[in-house]
């Protein structure tokens, strides 16, 4: 690797997580944010000049292909999840490790869409949910014969169905892995929600979205005990920035976009269960089925800014 800081492009800064993620780079020296654009569909125009202002960051792009010629790697931020791949392609392409943030996707189409993509290029992905990488979660897995196989599992998390809930199966993913097979709806109590997810394997992962405190805890009972693992929420990020910089370096990463993908797969079968009261196999999904992230980007930008943009 070149002594120079790793040059990274941002896309889209819709969330948090991209100003999180710009702090977090530049208290190192290994990359850097070196330059971003912005759809504008939570922000108002002139928000990507004063993030880049806020940051140091060098160049603001009149649109996003410009970022190509100007980075080593690229992340995209965007909540509009339709969006995603049109926006990564060219970077894949053109053979730059790409974080795209949780969900990767909203649908079935999209879900093999991405793999085609990936597969055709040998393209360098990760993304999620930082919970996937959270110190906790890695440390519970990497303790292999001393964890042993898991027989039943319980994830709760908070927040919405999707944009939130794919945390709380991402999480749960961390440990358990790929493997998923079916998803059944179990029922509601005070608007919490809960979901039995079938493995191959013969794990069975109880995931409780939801939930009333703002806090994520995955609890697996296995073949050496019970292992209960609350988040500290003040650290997630970093595991997801440790796997990007990685894949940037040319490591292996901790999850293939396979893995990933399924956990959209699981929530996907998660909505359709609830809507018919039946389990729903991941395989029996068709390519209609998905989340609509411009209602959900609408309704993001609606609570980012009550009174419009003023």
């Amino acid at each position: 690797m070149s002594s120079e800081p790793v040059r990274i492009g941002t896309i889209d800064l819709d969330t948090s997580h991209a100003a999180v993620f710009a702090q977090l780079l530049h208290g190192g020296d290994r990359c850097r944010i070196a330059a971003v654009w912005d759809s504008g569909d939570i922000h108002p125009p002139g928000y990507a000049q004063q993030f880049a202002d806020e940051h140091q960051i060098a160049q603001v792009c009149q649109n996003y292909e410009e970022i190509t010629e100007l980075v080593d790697a690229v992340m995209i931020h965007g909540v509009r999840w339709e969006t995603h791949i049109d926006k990564a392609e060219g970077f894949i392409t053109a053979g730059l490790p790409v974080l795209i943030d949780k969900p990767i996707v909203g649908s079935v189409a999209e879900a093999q869409r991405l793999l085609t993509l990936c597969n055709d290029h040998n393209a360098r992905i990760t993304g999620g949910s930082s919970l996937r990488f959270a110190k906790e979660i890695i440390e519970l897995k990497d303790r292999g014969d001393d964890l042993g196989e898991v027989v039943t599992a319980y994830a709760s998390g908070p927040g919405d169905f999707f944009s939130y809930g794919i945390h709380t199966h991402e999480m749960a993913a961390g440990v358990l892995g790929s493997g998923a097979k079916s998803v059944s709806y179990l029922g509601e109590n005070r608007g919490v929600e809960l979901f039995q997810v079938d493995y191959r394997s013969g794990a069975v992962l109880m995931m409780e979205l939801h939930a009333p405190v703002h806090t994520w805890h995955f609890t697996a009972t296995t073949t050496t005990g019970v292992h209960h693992t609350p988040i500290d929420a003040s650290t997630l990020y970093q595991g997801l920035l440790d796997q990007f910089v990685a894949l940037i370096e040319g490591q292996t990463p901790r999850a293939t976009v396979d893995d990933l993908i399924e956990s959209v797969l699981v929530m996907i079968a998660a909505q359709k269960s609830r809507r018919y009261r039946t389990a729903i196999f991941l395989e029996d999904l068709e390519m209609e089925d998905g989340f609509d992230g411009g209602v959900y980007t609408e309704e993001y930008r609606r609570l980012k800014y009550p009174d419009g943009w003023t």
